[in-house]
């Protein structure tokens, strides 16, 4: 990126090496004709024109938008109108991600770039004391076609039985989000002169890879509220959600320049993606999964391990300001935000009846 003596808009992005510059049409006046010349940028004492990696270093901080509610779980048995445990009260947290951002330029006007970034959100628990609570508590979840032998009460229980007028319950949900790209930039127009551009726009396509991991376990004690304690007593309900996108994107990106050092960016990106998701969901405890009692799928365990394909699309934009440190580093802040549809969470998971394995 050029320093401000040479008058050129500073860092596009990190797309330095040179500028692509329309010529100005007859007059002077306007865009004109959008011919594309080339332009190299000597940096002072540097022998040549910018070199031809370019990359960065980033801090996220994440929020997930939805699911500030969630699904009821638990009720005070004293007064089954008033929920105790659901699992909005487990939402993700605020929390850090970090990212790295690699790329080359192939040719002045055009480069290929990575980016990886990776949260790292904190496990979050809700629970229901029944020592807080007034009184003993209850699962909204009706597991009434399932039983489980914790080999200790002469056989088998309903799982119900755990699941109500319990001393404690727990929700607790785990996250994991990774972040793949590989991208083609091009540099297709500079408006504003040779020497003085005021805004460029980059356009982009490439391949992504987008991972989201979640798990929701809802624990009961029948007896305490010592967690852990006491296999006999204790039952969780527990289902994990996997989502792995690969696909397909294209992209743009503007940076204006508002002075010689200080620009703005506004992007965007949008891609279809072939989303292959896993699903894993039991009810067990201590000494294996709780089965079925009813049905055509009696005598089986409630264990399953299942996979599905299907389509998913992924939006992104991107808006920031830049500030040139030097002239090769530059300080960025901004706001990203992505939204995926055709993707799987672990909340959606939970079966309307428990009896039926298909």
């Amino acid at each position: 990126c050029g320093p401000c003596q040479t008058g050129v808009a500073g860092p596009h992005a990190g797309y330095g090496a040179a500028t692509c510059s329309p010529a100005y049409g007859a007059g002077g006046a306007g865009l004109g004709k959008l011919k594309r010349t080339l332009s190299k940028l000597h940096l002072p004492g540097s022998g040549g024109h910018c070199g031809g990696w370019f990359g960065g270093f980033y801090y996220l901080h994440l929020n997930r938008g939805d699911d500030n509610f969630g699904k009821p779980l638990a009720y005070d048995s004293a007064n089954p109108t008033m929920t105790v445990l659901a699992t909005g009260f487990a939402r993700m947290d605020d929390s850090s991600a970090a990212g790295v951002r690699v790329g080359k330029m192939i040719n002045p006007c055009s480069a290929i770039e990575f980016i990886y970034w990776q949260a790292f959100p904190d496990d979050q628990t809700a629970v229901a004391d029944a020592a807080f609570v007034g009184a003993p508590v209850s699962s909204f979840i009706d597991f009434e076609s399932l039983a489980y032998d914790n080999f200790a009460c002469g056989g088998p229980s309903p799982v119900n039985d755990y699941f109500t007028d319990a001393q404690y319950m727990s929700v607790t949900r785990t996250y994991d989000y990774s972040n793949f790209e590989l991208n083609f930039i091009n540099l297709p127009f500079v408006f504003g002169g040779n020497q003085n551009a005021r805004a460029r726009l980059a356009l982009l396509a490439g391949v992504r890879y987008f991972r989201a991991e979640e798990q929701l376990s809802f624990f009961s004690d029948d007896l305490n509220n010592m967690p852990y304690d006491d296999p006999a007593n204790e039952l969780r309900y527990y289902n994990e959600i996997e989502n792995n996108l690969i696909g397909f994107q294209l992209g743009a990106l503007l940076d204006w320049r508002f002075t010689c050092r200080l620009s703005g960016q506004l992007g965007s990106k949008v891609g279809i993606y072939n989303n292959y998701m896993r699903h894993v969901q039991a009810v067990a405890g201590g000494t294996g999964s709780a089965f079925i009692t009813t049905g055509p799928y009696a005598g089986q365990a409630w264990a399953l391990d299942t996979d599905k394909e299907d389509f998913a699309f992924l939006g992104e934009i991107d808006a920031g300001l830049s500030y040139c440190l030097t002239s090769n580093w530059r300080l960025t802040g901004g706001y990203k935000f992505v939204t995926v549809s055709g993707y799987a969470t672990a909340t959606r998971q939970l079966p309307q009846s428990y009896d039926n394995l298909a």
